[in-house]
């Protein structure tokens, strides 16, 4: 539909635009849409890595909430109010960096769309590692990297902070390192997230080694930051820790897409659920509609046919042939608009029924159609074939009209074959199952084929070849249902052919 290819376009360029490593996942953890930062990240192409699985790019973690993991959560995401944050690696055949990553759930119906933007903590988590052994680089490291580092030794309430975490709160450095009181600190952390912040430090001296978390800011000039921060805690051989060291990073630009995203998301949102709505009012009018054609417009129809009826037997002698013809063109005018009506209304019962997919058997349902076909014309000569076996996953109700407009036209255009040839059977093309029903008759110039399935479209006088020409407006419209799609070939006098395949009727209705 086109809103559904604005929506793509419009997540095509938040994913090319985004500042930071990307992926978007679909339901069955296949990533989908994915920017250079990312390929870069698992050292994929980017036309690889847009069809790779998520289990093959990423390592399972576990999480905080029990039974849970990395993949589990992914492939069954909650329900989230805010970005889940958390650290894990690539796979090993792809370099086995460490990453983190943020992830948000977008839902539309049916359909689950998982959004990971990818931080690469590789250089990052190896300065952690060397901090037992090499604290005295790890400065000089962390300028390199852009991370601030930070070291609060356990005897001491002041934090050693290097010229790079300086810069990121907007310190004056005076010197490569200098000290900070942990109150100024916490002081500086949103009041919101300052408990969380303290918690996390607690938790980190009490209960781990390694902890990350995020959190905002307000630099020493006033600027609103998101900050990364992690930390370690070196223990001695009792247990108690003797130090945490940390780092800090500024990852304000990849909260800001986040929320961006999330904006967007919710935009997303409230079109769907306008959609939604125009939707059940349409359903309504033509509910309206459908009710107004069976019962209002079929009286006066009844009337005009009944009085025409009347006037021919009691008072066709007073009228002249003349007046006679035209009572009869009258008539039957009344009764073809009553045909046509119930064209118009199958259309519509097609359009708002419920599909109950099941396995039909094609062949079977073709040989009761052409049964009763025989039966209406049981002198014609007709020689049908049909191939054996044939089988779809669709609603069989809606198959078998299928099959009676497509077999009735064929058996219809060939009437005035002296021997009539009728064939169903299916191929495959494109890597599609396609069926199709061929015949030898009456045909049509292909110049006009666009206009086979519009309803009330015909290519041949009706005096000809009857009909009301809703037939295959119906086979289009159950085709679409079907997510699927029909053609036609045909040549004049020498027959025609539809091909007609189906998709997965449980997906969304494309149509």
């Amino acid at each position: 539909m086109p809103e559904q290819s604005r929506i793509w376009t419009m997540w095509q360029q938040v994913v090319r635009d985004a500042p930071v490593a990307m992926l978007l996942v679909d339901q069955q953890q296949v990533v989908r849409l994915a920017n250079d930062q990312a390929a870069e990240i698992f050292a994929l192409p980017p036309e690889e890595l847009r069809t790779s699985s998520v289990k093959d790019l990423l390592c399972d973690a576990p999480l905080n909430a029990p039974h849970e993991s990395l993949l589990r959560v992914l492939a069954n995401p909650p329900d989230l109010d805010r970005a889940l944050q958390l650290q894990t690696q690539t796979s090993v055949r792809l370099g086995g960096r460490v990453v983190a990553l943020s992830v948000n759930v977008w839902r539309d119906g049916r359909d689950r769309w998982t959004w990971l933007c990818v931080t690469d903590l590789s250089e990052r988590h190896a300065i952690e590692r060397q901090l037992h052994d090499a604290l005295g680089r790890m400065e000089f490291t962390a300028q390199a990297s852009g991370s601030g580092m930070w070291v609060w030794h356990a005897h001491d309430e002041a934090i050693r902070w290097d010229r790079r975490m300086r810069d990121l709160f907007a310190f004056s450095s005076q010197g490569e390192a200098e000290s900070v009181a942990f109150a100024q600190w916490v002081a500086m952390v949103v009041p919101e997230d300052r408990v969380a912040f303290e918690q996390q430090l607690v938790d980190l001296v009490e209960q781990g080694e390694r902890a990350a978390w995020v959190h905002r800011v307000i630099r020493q000039d006033g600027q609103l930051r998101w900050m990364r921060t992690s930390g370690l805690a070196e223990r001695d051989p009792s247990g108690h820790v003797v130090r945490l060291v940390g780092v800090n990073h500024d990852v304000t630009d990849m909260m800001n897409t986040q929320t961006r995203m999330q904006r967007r998301n919710t935009l997303l949102e409230q079109q769907i659920l306008r959609r939604g709505a125009d939707s059940e009012r349409i359903s309504a009018e033509l509910e309206a509609f459908s009710y107004a054609v069976s019962h209002d417009l079929r009286a006066p129809l009844r009337a005009i046919d009944g009085y025409s009826d009347i006037l021919l037997k009691s008072y066709g002698e007073r009228l002249d042939k003349q007046g006679r013809g035209f009572l009869r063109k009258s008539k039957a005018a009344s009764q073809r608009l009553g045909v046509l009506i119930d064209d118009l209304l199958s259309l519509a019962r097609i359009s708002r029924a419920v599909i109950r997919a099941q396995d039909v058997d094609m062949s079977q349902l073709a040989w009761q159609v052409v049964q009763d076909l025989r039966q209406s014309q049981p002198v014609r000569r007709v020689e049908v074939t049909v191939q054996p076996d044939m089988h779809a996953v669709a609603d069989a109700a809606m198959m078998h009209v299928l099959l009676s407009n497509l077999m009735g036209n064929a058996w219809k255009f060939t009437r005035n074959k002296e021997l009539t040839q009728i064939e169903f059977g299916c191929q495959t093309r494109d890597g599609l199952t396609e069926f199709f029903v061929r015949d030898n008759g009456a045909g049509f110039d292909m110049a006009y084929a666009d206009k086979l399935f519009a309803a009330f479209q015909r290519l041949h006088q009706a005096h000809e070849f009857p009909g009301g020409g809703m037939g295959l407006a119906t086979v289009h419209r159950i085709v679409s249902r079907h997510n699927g799609g029909i053609r036609a070939v045909g040549e004049v006098g020498q027959g025609a052919s539809f091909y007609f395949w189906l998709g997965d009727p449980e997906a969304e209705d494309r149509s």
